[in-house]
């Protein structure tokens, strides 16, 4: 199994990739198992609740979060690639997660600067980070 991370900023494409991941058999992303709104476990809203339904999965206690990112690979060990989307500051054990041997760190940043600006004010305005 290949791990990955799409360490990434909000307004920057990375729901659609991952969407676009979750698409291939052999690719598994956290919402192809739990209701995970796009595919981002440590959303700091829904977190316990995902590292409670990855621990019963799993069987694996869930104390922090390494532990709760290793169920959600563990959970997955038999797809060839396996990986999940945030944000930097979702991680409270950042330099611990981003300097594991076996993990793929992907980062997707938006070089159009006014866009992202323009998506985020458009976003507050419609209340919803959605496009549809």
């Amino acid at each position: 199994m290949k791990r990955f991370c799409l360490l990434t900023s909000g307004r920057s494409g990375s729901t659609a990739l991952m969407d676009a991941l979750a698409r291939f058999d052999d690719i598994a992303v956290p919402n192809k198992q739990v209701d995970c709104v796009d595919n981002e476990i440590l959303h700091p809203k829904r977190r316990a609740d995902y590292a409670q339904q990855y621990q019963k999965l799993t069987g694996l206690p869930v104390t922090d979060e390494l532990s709760f990112i290793n169920a959600f690979y563990e959970s997955n060990k038999h797809a060839p690639y396996v990986g999940f989307k945030s944000m930097p500051e979702r991680h409270r054990q950042l330099r611990e997660f981003v300097t594991q041997p076996n993990l793929q760190i992907i980062t997707l940043r938006r070089n159009d600067f006014p866009s992202t600006v323009a998506s985020f004010l458009m976003a507050f305005d419609a209340g919803t980070w959605r496009r549809e």
